[in-house]
């Protein structure tokens, strides 16, 4: 096993070590917590207790989408960038949205995304606040992106794939980036994929442990910005 290590910094003062681990048969990432798939037949029930749930003021977050060979040829464009799934993780338990059954965004999704006091980490946050707010019309406040976070730490590549590699020490499978996330019943498979990705995001990001955040916020006009408030 060969490890390397390297000094990173930025401009916000932080400086950490982080253990780059070049053995290819490293342990695969996956989440060990519980897992709560939530459909239109249960939505109801987790209305006033996801947050709850979740326990923690800094959570996970992630969207998976259907590819384009798995959509119809009638389907819009806009359509096609409508999230199918929404996971939102904490270190215990991740809360699957299954958003292509449920139809509507479930208010308790809203009210975590748009709490100032409920911190969400995403690798690659703007363009999973804009299509909230486009598909959805949540202005989500107080995220932080990771690829951000990575850059500034000039801890590069910044893919989720890499930082999970670098950070956590685990291998991170896309396999089922590319799966039909719209099927009539995901798989085992899928849905521990989608937890885990959610759950490797914020475990990366309380390993790297930033001295300073830029926390992100979708203003009136949909467009993403530093939140000035915070």
């Amino acid at each position: 096993m060969m490890m390397q290590l390297i000094s990173t910094g930025s401009n916000n003062g932080t400086e950490s070590i982080i253990s780059l681990n070049t053995n290819t048969e490293l342990k695969p990432a996956q989440f060990s917590g519980r897992i709560v798939l939530i459909d239109s037949e249960n939505a109801e029930h987790y209305q006033d207790s996801a947050a709850a749930l979740l326990s923690t003021k800094c959570v996970g977050f992630d969207l998976e989408y259907v590819p384009d060979y798995y959509a119809s040829i009638h389907r819009q464009s806009f359509d096609r960038t409508r999230p199918a799934v929404i996971q939102i993780a904490s270190n215990d338990i991740c809360l699957v949205y299954l958003m292509y059954k449920i139809g509507h965004l479930p208010s308790s999704v809203s009210h975590i995304l748009s709490d100032p006091d409920i911190l969400k980490i995403s690798h690659g946050a703007p363009s999973d606040m804009r299509l909230m707010y486009r598909h959805f019309g949540v202005r989500s406040r107080s995220f932080v992106d990771l690829q951000s976070v990575c850059e500034e730490l000039q801890l590069r590549p910044c893919s989720l794939k890499s930082v999970v590699q670098r950070v956590l020490g685990l291998r991170l499978s896309k396999k089922q980036q590319c799966s039909n996330w719209e099927a009539a019943e995901l798989s085992q498979q899928q849905i521990k994929y989608a937890a885990t990705d959610a759950w490797v995001t914020l475990a990366a990001f309380l390993k790297l442990k930033p001295k300073s955040l830029r926390k992100l916020v979708v203003n009136e006009l949909g467009d993403v910005q530093v939140d000035s408030g915070t």
